[in-house]
């Protein structure tokens, strides 16, 4: 055991070192991005995604590999959401979550929902001839829901003070 601490400590401890960086300037980067988005002072909307589905484990029977799962791992976006939560709350940016429930596939056009579509990029509205981009268009919902919870908070302090 001796003989092989001697040899192989040094590389084990600089791997470690390596990947203790790593995390950690993952965690700056998210939150200096969170802090960016949170100083512009507008209302934050994110979809409400169960995102322990993602983070696969090695007791999970998958077939993703070691290294897929790291890569996973090192991503982290439940690390990136928590960031802009915690941003928000601390400067007192309202934050809310929504319901992702047909975000891409609802045309922010004409608010037709299309449940046909599969796993394609862009589609093209059957109402009004639209072409979007799923995730543009996602956005774009996710906008539009983000004024209509403000328009409904606006409404119910009008209430409250009559």
């Amino acid at each position: 055991m001796h003989t092989w601490w001697r040899s192989y400590s040094r590389k084990y401890r600089e791997i470690h070192n390596r990947r203790r960086k790593q995390l950690t300037h993952r965690k700056h980067f998210y939150r200096e991005t969170a802090a960016k988005l949170v100083n512009q002072q507008r209302l934050i909307v994110l979809e409400k995604i169960d995102l322990s589905r993602f983070a696969e484990t090695r007791d999970k029977d998958t077939k993703l590999s070691n290294k897929a799962r790291a890569q996973r791992f090192l991503g982290a976006v439940s690390e990136f959401r928590d960031a802009i939560k915690n941003a928000a709350d601390r400067d007192g940016v309202p934050y809310i979550e929504v319901n992702p429930a047909y975000t891409s596939k609802t045309c922010s056009d004409c608010k037709v929902l299309n449940k046909s579509l599969k796993s394609v990029k862009e589609w093209t509205c059957t109402s009004c001839g639209v072409v979007h981009d799923r995730d543009i268009n996602a956005a774009n919902n996710l906008q539009k829901m983000g004024k209509q919870y403000i328009e409904d908070v606006k409404k119910q302090s009008l209430e409250v003070l009559e």
